[in-house]
């Protein structure tokens, strides 16, 4: 098990290069959009003011992804306050301090994975929010829609759920707290909660987004299709 102070200054270190990363790559962007960008200025339906997806499914989601947030605010005030020797035997599993390491690592991947998918999206909402919020995001200079497809979304159309589910994972072997597998809640969510913004997004973008979701996958890239692509073209 790592030391609170370990614990201490690699969580605290992370959410700083987040933000620090985030705040930087914001500026060099400016009022421009980030590569990938596909805008349209009205959607061929009215949005309405409902969020994607189902009442249970956003509320699994925010759940979910909640109990990360939550846990990861407690080791830190925890670990701040010298309680965490005292607190952690009833919430932890002591673990290797090589497998803390590991988690230690993947938090910060996936803090820094997060950051990608704030940069390229600049039409993020969350879940439990109307998408006719979006536009509003990018001001004066970009008044319509835009659809990500660079950074993460190249790879994959859920890049933050994603993320989110696996954090929790890096959580647990960080700190050894067995709570953080209640965030798999929002992995039984996550489907139903996918296909409605899905549905969303193409009465949005239209074709744009048939093409866009033809060569990415839902939560994994699509790896057997770009390998028979490659067998296709290869002149062997």
């Amino acid at each position: 098990m790592l030391t609170r102070t370990d614990l201490l200054i690699w969580f605290l270190g992370a959410w700083i290069a987040s933000a620090a990363a985030y705040g930087l790559l914001k500026r060099r962007r400016g009022t421009g959009l980030p590569p990938g960008a596909v805008e349209v200025g009205k959607p061929q339906r009215d949005l309405g003011d409902a969020p994607a997806g189902t009442a249970w499914s956003r509320w699994g989601i925010i759940v979910g992804m909640g109990v990360n947030s939550f846990l990861t605010v407690v080791v830190f005030l925890l670990c701040a306050f010298d309680l965490w020797n005292t607190v952690w035997p009833f919430m932890a599993i002591d673990l290797p301090a090589s497998i803390n390491w590991t988690g230690i690592a993947g938090i910060w991947v996936t803090d820094m994975w997060g950051v990608a998918v704030m940069y390229y999206n600049v039409n993020y909402v969350p879940a439990n929010r109307p998408m006719r919020e979006a536009s509003a995001l990018l001001g004066s200079e970009h008044g319509g829609y835009v659809l990500a497809t660079g950074g993460p979304y190249r790879w994959v159309r859920h890049p933050m759920y994603v993320s989110k589910i696996v954090f929790g994972l890096f959580l647990f072997l960080a700190t050894g707290i067995w709570l953080a597998f209640f965030s798999l809640i929002a992995a039984v969510s996550l489907p139903t909660q996918a296909r409605g913004e899905e549905e969303l997004l193409r009465s949005i973008f239209g074709k744009a987004y048939d093409d866009y979701a033809a060569r990415t996958g839902r939560f994994l890239p699509i790896i057997r299709r770009a390998r028979r692509t490659e067998m296709v073209h290869d002149p062997n």
